[in-house]
């Protein structure tokens, strides 16, 4: 199983399995919904990184180490996600079923795990973490017949550390789950950045994050910029559009063969603040 895992390994290289006694506290990304826009969560929670990948777009929240990231379509609609508390503290997360499950990080065993969902075990694995030589242990659960959880538990303490849930292609995709019987999905390689468009920062004493999609066509040129995420103001939003269409790529390909796709880009813009 170690090539279903590389990718959740290079993820989570930094685990710690030092588990500090500190009370549940909420996690906050509880209106996490598989199907939702992305731009829900940018309202509610602020705003992410985004990544542009080979198996989509990943939004990603760090609030003081603890990490939720999200994978979306080209339309910015959440089919993935993955939370991962710092290893100093404990919180809960509920997981989407009928009825709602929470998951307590850092508290949950393993056994707990096991007992609690009412799911069948899709598979179990032990992993090592390449960084950190910590070790592992893996259980997949077929929540849906559309959708998987995975849930990673420290060794030797078997208390849960991170947990994926989503659209089972999409983890598939990702190297998270064995294709199975699944036919082979084609190989897609994301478009990668040549050139970066520069956005002049306007006569305003505005300050905002403003998200572009652009559309790259089959020879890496920007065909379209459009706003996906407003920044709140105008000539912000206008000098953001006006640096991603000077953008050039590498186009994305797919079986080895160029193809048109779509980027999501994050530009922000904050004035500079005098040293004191």
């Amino acid at each position: 199983m170690s090539g279903v895992f590389s990718l959740v390994l290079g993820i989570v290289s930094f685990l710690s399995i030092s588990i500090a006694a500190t009370p549940v506290t909420p996690f906050g990304f509880s209106d996490i919904a598989l199907g939702q826009s992305v731009t829900a969560l940018i309202k509610a929670h602020g705003a992410p990184d985004v990544v542009t990948t080979d198996v989509g777009q990943v939004w990603t929240w760090d609030t003081g180490g603890d990490k939720v990231r999200v994978t979306t379509d080209d339309s910015g609609i959440v089919h993935l996600f993955d939370v991962l508390p710092s290893p100093k503290k404990q919180v809960s997360f509920p997981l989407a079923m009928t009825p709602p499950l929470l998951l307590n990080f850092g508290v949950m065993t393993l056994p707990e795990a096991q007992g609690h969902l009412k799911a069948m075990t899709d598979f179990s694995a032990y992993a090592t973490f390449p960084d950190t030589g910590a070790k592992a242990a893996v259980q997949a659960y077929n929540i849906t017949p559309a959708t998987e959880a995975i849930l990673l538990f420290d060794d030797p303490a078997q208390t849960l550390r991170e947990a994926f849930y989503g659209e089972r292609p999409y983890l598939v995709r990702d190297g998270l789950l064995p294709a199975g019987t699944s036919p082979k999905a084609p190989h897609f390689t994301a478009p990668v950045i040549i050139h970066q468009g520069a956005a002049d920062y306007p006569a305003t004493k505005q300050e905002g994050d403003a998200y572009i999609r652009l559309a790259v066509d089959k020879n890496g040129a920007v065909t379209d910029a459009t706003m996906f995420v407003s920044s709140g103001d105008t000539d912000l939003d206008r000098a953001a559009l006006a640096g991603g269409k000077m953008y050039t790529f590498k186009p994305a390909t797919l079986d080895g063969m160029p193809v048109a796709s779509v980027f999501f880009h994050k530009e922000t813009f904050r004035t500079l603040r005098p040293h004191s």
